[in-house]
């Protein structure tokens, strides 16, 4: 068995011990092995401190696994009380010194199990099918990762308990079956296409939506080739639930994509936006820049300066709505909307100018006058998009050489 090698024994044993998952560390001396670390997760497991379990495994009424590398089944017995794990270990070097880590997953054998380990008993008497030995090399045992394995038609030979608790089935509802025959996955397509690519060669990780017991939830799947005599006979994967890492992902996706003073969508939010809402669409650009912002700063502090952004990109949000409206950085605005003739856009220019006249900034009256630039066109794709994005900005500054306090613009013309 390969030997891996460590690199700061010391920072091992800070990141081990730790570690929430059960793990021992044992020293290696010819055929003697002595406990050198044990993880809190494996304390926490057996309800002993570190040196009751320590004592306990040096007394050699304790198995130690071997160093082959493979998982096996074994008790622990410790004040007395027996418990069954599933252990796989690995060998470790460190200043040519051997370290056996073992990995303890805890568990009796359940009905999924030993059903699933009887099917595999009766396959292994089938030329070209899965064997025990290249299948539980695949297999990790956990409660919370659902395990299955597959034949080469994307049939399923057998999952782990986790797996039918997480659906709620039993074994019979889900041998034989594909995917497709479950109905289960919202981007079933994208699931099978992964699976075929798995068995050409290629493992792959799919992260979708499944229907678990009635609800949708997000899992994050990965799934590698199974061989026997070097051709790929089927394929085994783990599932994990990440569902509520999803709802995080997208909430901190919002806040990226999202101007924390104004609540408009920032410039970051335009790629995005542009594929899904405005690619090949005739639109219109404006881009609205406050006049003199600096002088507002100077004046009357940054405190005031802020609430004239929100006073300003709540005028522009009124008239165009949350989803046209981007704060597209320091005072300036960008509008992307569906095409309206430029009649009704300097309408609309005068309807946010004039609900910014007066404005009341901390108990202090202002006049607030903007400039703005506009293009309108239909963008096929992300570089004629911002093309004309950067058509309207040049807009703008004619806007500002000719005075500031008002709006220019014209067709954007693609000059690629």
């Amino acid at each position: 068995m390969e030997k891996r090698r460590l690199t700061d024994e010391a920072e091992l044993r800070r990141i081990y011990e730790a570690s929430p998952l059960a793990l021992v560390f044992f020293k290696v001396k010819g055929k003697e092995k002595s406990p050198w670390l044990i993880s809190q997760g494996f304390c926490d497991l057996l309800g002993h401190d570190r040196e009751s379990i320590a004592s306990e495994l040096a007394s050699g009424q304790n198995e130690v696994p071997c160093e082959d590398g493979k998982p096996r089944s074994v008790h622990v017995t410790i004040k007395g009380k027996k418990r069954q794990f599933l252990a796989q270990s690995q060998v470790l070097e460190f200043n040519g010194q051997d370290y056996l880590i073992v990995d303890y997953v805890e568990g009796e054998t359940n009905e999924a199990n030993r059903q699933t380990e009887a099917l595999v008993d009766r396959l292994e008497t089938i030329p070209g099918q899965i064997y025990k030995g290249n299948l539980w090399d695949a297999v990790f045992r956990s409660k919370d990762i659902g395990v299955f394995w597959k034949d080469a038609k994307r049939r399923f030979l057998g999952v782990n308990q986790r797996f039918l608790d997480y659906y709620g089935l039993q074994l019979d509802d889900v041998l034989g079956k594909t995917d497709e025959d479950m109905a289960w996955n919202e981007q079933n397509e994208a699931f099978r296409k992964a699976e075929e690519e798995v068995l050409r060669g290629q493992p792959a990780r799919s992260w979708g939506a499944t229907i678990a017991k009635g609800r949708s939830q997000t899992i994050v799947t990965y799934r590698a080739p199974l061989y026997s005599e070097e051709q790929i006979v089927g394929l085994a994967g783990f599932f994990i639930d990440v569902s509520e890492q999803q709802d995080k992902i997208d909430e901190l996706e919002k806040e990226a994509l999202q101007d924390s003073l104004t609540s408009l969508r920032n410039r970051w939010a335009l790629d995005h936006d542009f594929i899904d809402r405005f690619a090949g669409k005739k639109i219109v650009a404006m881009i609205i820049d406050i006049d003199l912002f600096k002088l507002i700063n100077d004046n009357y502090g940054h405190r005031f300066g802020d609430e004239t952004l929100k006073t300003v990109s709540q005028a522009i949000r009124d008239v165009y709505g949350d989803e046209h409206c981007y704060r597209y950085g320091g005072d300036e605005f960008l509008v992307i909307c569906d095409y309206v003739p430029e009649s009704e856009l300097r309408r609309r220019d005068q309807v946010i100018r004039q609900d910014l006249l007066q404005s009341n900034i901390l108990g202090t009256v202002v006049d607030i006058h903007i400039s703005g630039g506009y293009t309108w066109g239909r963008p096929e794709n992300l570089q004629a998009f911002w093309s004309l994005v950067n058509t309207a900005d040049k807009f703008l500054y004619r806007s500002k050489e000719n005075g500031r306090n008002q709006i220019t613009g014209g067709p954007f013309f693609d000059k690629k």
